[in-house]
């Protein structure tokens, strides 16, 4: 999914119904009663847009959130239209008719910071979860036998946390370029993006078990196979590794290579025969 399709997705909605509603709310400008300065109506107008420019002004996004940093200005130039009306000193007055048009405008910005933040907390959540899955894959890939047990910890940690989610939007990065360049800070690997798709691949499956019944009792599998389906591509190309003296005895480095057990877990988790 390109940057383009998930901000399709997830924000465009209300911001063609933005759009829209600064068109009407100029239309609204004549033939309607202006609201009293001192109505309650205005007043909390005034009061959400402070709170809400407040907000997006308080916001600290990482340099490599550039899709992020944009819908933050996106937000603050709507913010600064709204100014024309809900300013301490405004230069232009609000009837009546315009009232809910502004409320909508301002629940719509409201939106969208709640997806910045969202994507922010995102980040955070994305080294621990990349952590845990990289050193689950090195437990499948450098042992004789699988033990599955620190995948299944890492899914019932996503399951855990993703339980108050309602939305893919939530949980689906807004730029997978942008978290693998936050992530890189603190993790630097060369399969780092093959650990995020199925990170995000394994969390969308998570979401639509819970809606679907017939996907719940095989959820936990499910999630594995998205976690370990890139994995396995990865497994299928052998590729030299440099070794020195003292790596060959760090079992916990991955060896690079492994045609065999590529084989079997792409074929065993799309129902294909090799699963041992």
């Amino acid at each position: 999914m390109t940057n383009s399709t998930r901000l399709l997705r997830w924000l465009t909605p209300p911001v063609r119904q933005e759009r829209d509603d600064w068109t009407l709310l100029r239309y609204c400008a004549d033939g309607s009663k202006l609201l009293p300065v001192d109505s309650s109506a205005l007043r909390m107008l005034q009061i959400s847009y402070r709170e809400l420019n407040q907000q997006n002004q308080g916001l600290k996004i990482a340099p490599q959130h550039t899709i992020l940093i944009q819908l933050q200005a996106r937000v603050q130039v709507i913010l600064l239209r709204c100014r024309l009306y809900l300013d301490e000193h405004p230069t232009h007055s609000v009837s009546q008719a315009q009232e809910p048009i502004l409320a909508r405008i301002l629940e719509y910005l409201r939106e969208e910071q709640r997806y910045i933040r969202q994507q922010l907390l995102l980040a955070q959540t994305t080294e621990y979860y990349v952590k845990q899955l990289k050193l689950a894959t090195q437990d499948v890939w450098t042992k004789t036998y699988c033990c599955p047990n620190l995948l299944l910890n890492l899914i019932r940690k996503i399951k855990n946390d993703d339980a108050h989610l309602h939305q893919p939007g939530e949980f689906l990065f807004a730029s997978l370029e942008n978290i693998q360049e936050v992530t890189t800070d603190q993790l630097n690997d060369a399969d780092l993006a093959v650990y995020l798709r199925g990170l995000e691949t394994a969390r969308l499956i998570c979401f639509v078990s819970r809606k679907i019944s017939a996907w719940q009792e095989s959820g936990d599998l499910l999630m594995i196979a998205g976690l370990l389906h890139d994995l396995g591509w990865l497994m299928l190309k052998p590729q030299k590794n440099a070794r020195t003296d003292k790596s060959k005895t760090d079992q916990r480095e991955i060896e690079q290579g492994h045609p065999v057990l590529g084989a079997a877990l792409l074929g065993g988790l799309r129902g294909f025969p090799g699963d041992s």
